[in-house]
């Protein structure tokens, strides 16, 4: 099975952090609005006329859509690989799971708490969530939802995984940016348990603070 590496830096929130040469992956591709230097990465240029944190949700929710493997994993731009642990961690879950997440590590099990938690937030708080929330529940979401975090996402690229992606990203361009309200609710929607990462994601890779937070 080949796995390829996918991460997003969108108007500068974050510097690119430089890969490992023993870091694993078949390929590993740095999407981004500009060209930057970041060794070890494939860059594609992508511009996009959309709020920098909305048109990174692309490559989230699409990988398949940036490179050609038969599964990826996901980073968020503020984490930094220190080898090839995610690779290996990656080949043992997805050959339990299809979809592959971390579980929340706070003690947050709902969206509706999550909404709450996050409104404040600077880059979350001209974004919906209430509303989000609401219209999830209307649409019957059960309570608890359940609650996953979503810095890191391995798929195989099945049929289901990019009817998924795709299901995930209409909701980041109806509602918010969010998606760890959103990620629920597709899942539910779509008959999708998810699986959790067996070992904590913080041993995997090395979290850095995000460059912006607004």
């Amino acid at each position: 099975m080949t796995v390829a590496l996918v991460s997003a830096i969108f108007g500068g929130y974050d510097h690119p952090k430089p890969l490992p040469d023993d870091h694993g992956f078949d390929d590993a591709v740095l999407v981004t609005d500009r060209e930057v230097d970041a060794p070890g990465w494939r860059v594609v240029v992508d511009p996009s006329p959309l709020h920098p944190r909305l048109a990174a949700k692309r490559p989230k929710c699409l990988p398949w859509e940036y490179v050609d493997a038969d599964a990826s994993v996901w980073v968020d731009g503020a984490y930094a690989l220190p080898g090839s642990a995610l690779r290996t961690a990656a080949d043992r879950n997805l050959a339990e799971h299809d979809l592959v997440v971390s579980e929340h590590w706070e003690d947050r099990d709902d969206v509706a708490a999550e909404a709450e938690w996050c409104r404040s937030w600077p880059k979350y708080r001209d974004w919906p969530l209430r509303e989000q929330v609401d219209h999830y529940r209307r649409c019957g979401l059960p309570a608890p939802s359940g609650l996953w975090a979503c810095g890191t996402v391995a798929r195989r690229h099945t049929a289901q995984q990019m009817t998924l992606g795709a299901a995930w990203l209409d909701e980041c361009h109806a509602w918010s940016i969010q998606d760890q309200i959103s990620f629920p609710f597709v899942c539910w929607r779509g008959g999708v348990e998810p699986g959790t990462w067996d070992v904590p994601i913080g041993t995997l890779l090395v979290w850095q603070s995000h460059t912006r937070d607004d």
